[in-house]
């Protein structure tokens, strides 16, 4: 199809009249203007030469043999692109049918001969233009609706009641659907962890109010209700078609940078560790004094409340609190025996010399009959590690949380390092 004109008259013009004094004569008039002109003398050759040719515009005649103007208007209409064409439609006839006819079949505009050529000159003017606005408003929404669902992140706009309006493809993946369309008119809040939905409305509400952008870090949620750690950016506009106060919410999945900076994190600790160890190894310290350093550290590296190391007896039925970190208000396990028989994740230890992982005490079988005397110390998680020389488990690190907390393997990693000398 004809590429629009520009605000200077040019483009291409088809003009359709039976009538061939008619065609010239509006052919004379349009290219002193400058546009190039076409002619048909009939409807069916109207349509090939639209087809063949299209213009940016038609001048129609409505009273025409065999096929009229109204009729090849409705026609030209349907055809690829048609309806992106303006009609003029020129007719005789200015009775309120004709007229509402002109319209229905897809025409534009319409004059009533005998033609009045400046005035149609400007509607020739005026209709190009026009037009040529529409296909610049269109070109671009079509850009705007590629950048937004080619985008790498989710883009939702919301309406005043903080409601779905659109959504972009990336959107409904993110959350786990397969089209976009199904979550529009549902409250984003649904989208929101419970846990930080309120956090949310209230960055809506300060963007409404301070019209300026906010962000934050919130997770999301899941068609299948798991969540994920996302980076959110909210602003607002005024809609100029009705006035009304919407948002656009971007958002971003941050998973990978959450994980990657866990990893950081946890890199760290290690090295901090690492170096104390070191240092302490340095000053000549004795075991006990190196364990001390241990205790501590993982303590403060790991969020624990309380930690402590011990060395078993040679004949393995008794283990020796040697060094210890505490957090909490209690008593304090320094230089406690401790009988193995009664304890079974020294036990665990000594059998298979790998972790003993109890994040939640209160379900592990495990420590049944220890469940008392570890609530008494407000224990809610425990882990052992086991202290290994040249692959004999020689002692035990424990630590231990006031509250839940998930051990995962890499939090292990020391249990195959020994301090010990």
């Amino acid at each position: 199809m004809a590429q629009p004109v520009s605000a200077v008259p040019s483009g291409l013009i088809l003009v359709v009249d039976d009538d061939p004094s008619i065609r010239r004569m509006t052919r004379y008039v349009l290219e002193r203007d400058g546009y190039t002109v076409i002619e048909a003398e009939n409807g069916v050759q109207a349509l090939t030469l639209y087809q063949e040719c299209p213009p940016h515009l038609v001048l129609l005649d409505a009273i025409m043999p065999e096929m009229n103007g109204f009729e090849t208007c409705a026609r030209l209409s349907q055809l690829p692109g048609g309806d992106r064409i303006p009609i003029l439609i020129i007719t005789a006839l200015n009775d309120a049918e004709s007229v509402s006819s002109a319209f229905e079949a897809g025409a534009s505009d319409f004059i009533v001969k005998p033609i009045q050529w400046n005035v149609l000159r400007r509607r020739v003017r005026h209709l190009l233009r026009v037009n040529q606005a529409e296909l610049a408003l269109r070109a671009s929404e079509e850009r705007y609706r590629a950048l937004v669902e080619t985008s790498p992140d989710a883009i939702t706009l919301l309406d005043s009641g903080f409601n779905i309006l659109f959504c972009n493809q990336r959107a409904a993946a993110l959350h786990g659907f397969a089209h976009s369309g199904h979550l529009l008119g549902h409250p984003v809040v649904e989208l929101i962890d419970p846990e930080d939905r309120a956090r949310l409305l209230e960055t809506l509400r300060q963007t409404l109010y301070q019209k300026l952008p906010h962000t934050m870090e919130c997770m999301l949620l899941k068609k299948s209700g798991d969540h994920f750690a996302a980076e959110v950016s909210v602003s607002q506009f005024v809609n100029s078609a009705d006035q009304a106060e919407q948002f656009v919410m971007v958002a971003r999945d941050i998973t990978g940078r959450k994980r990657a900076e866990a990893e950081i994190k946890r890199r760290n600790r290690e090295l901090t560790l690492l170096n104390q160890i070191i240092a302490a190894s340095a000053a000549s310290l004795e075991p006990e004094g190196i364990l001390e350093v241990v205790c501590r550290e993982l303590v403060h590296a790991l969020d624990m409340s309380y930690a402590n190391a011990g060395l078993f007896k040679e004949n393995k039925t008794e283990l020796r609190i040697v060094a210890e970190h505490n957090t909490k208000k209690g008593v304090s396990e320094l230089y406690r025996t401790v009988p193995v028989s009664s304890n079974p994740a020294l036990q665990f230890l000594l059998t298979h010399r790998c972790p003993f992982v109890a994040s939640d005490i209160q379900t592990e079988a495990r420590l049944t009959q220890m469940r008392d005397l570890l609530q008494q110390r407000g224990t809610v998680s425990l882990l052992l590690l086991p202290l290994l020389v040249e692959g004999r488990v020689v002692g035990s690190l424990a630590l231990e949380s006031e509250r839940l907390h998930q051990f995962r393997p890499k939090k292990s990693a020391w249990s195959g390092v020994s301090p010990i000398r």
